[in-house]
């Protein structure tokens, strides 16, 4: 067990090697291991490479603390899609509905991946998303109205306004927003 340890924490230092490989194997490899190296990581989630970033983030969400949730929510404007997709997805399990508003953007990226990895973020941060979600009904992004009726739809408050009774113009809209599928 010690000999273990040790070599955990020699897995630590690489997150400052030279090769970007390395730092990538290094962030991957700490993931099991949510006591080491986290401020590290949070270092490498602004690292020069983009797979380096992404292995960072990735490894972040499953740490607890505001300096993992703010280098995931700095790194859902990434230029690289797949850094968003992982940063998205550690801002749903790290973040809280106040949240919110800096993953709904990301409804209408150009990748499916990342708005596919928004929603997930969204359904997981729950109810707290159902306002941020109205207004984005309204969104001039066909993309972004659509994954914002579903995840509506997702979290259950569809069957809300269903039930209520209440609201028929805005269950109009998630309608028109979600299309076909989501009407059927």
């Amino acid at each position: 067990a010690e000999t273990d340890h040790r070599r955990v924490l020699a897995v630590v230092r690489y997150l400052d090697d030279l090769d970007p490989a390395v730092r990538f194997w290094a962030a991957t490899l700490l993931a099991p291991y949510p006591q080491l190296g986290t401020p590290a990581l949070v270092a490498r989630a602004a690292d020069a490479d983009a797979n380096v970033r992404a292995a960072a983030v990735e490894t972040l969400a499953g740490r607890r603390g505001k300096r993992p949730l703010a280098a995931a929510l700095r790194l859902l404007q990434d230029p690289e899609w797949f850094v968003r997709v992982h940063a998205a997805r550690a801002v749903g399990r790290l973040g809280a509905p106040a949240d919110v508003a800096c993953v709904v953007p990301l409804l209408g990226d150009q990748r499916w991946w990342v708005r596919s990895a928004a929603k997930d973020a969204l359904r997981t941060l729950g109810p707290g998303a159902v306002e941020a979600l109205k207004e984005t009904l309204l969104a001039g992004d066909a993309f972004a109205r659509n994954g914002a009726a579903e995840v509506l739809q997702d979290v259950g408050y569809v069957d809300e306004l269903l039930a209520s009774g209440r609201n028929r113009p805005l269950l109009d809209q998630i309608f028109a927003a979600g299309g076909e599928r989501l009407r059927r």
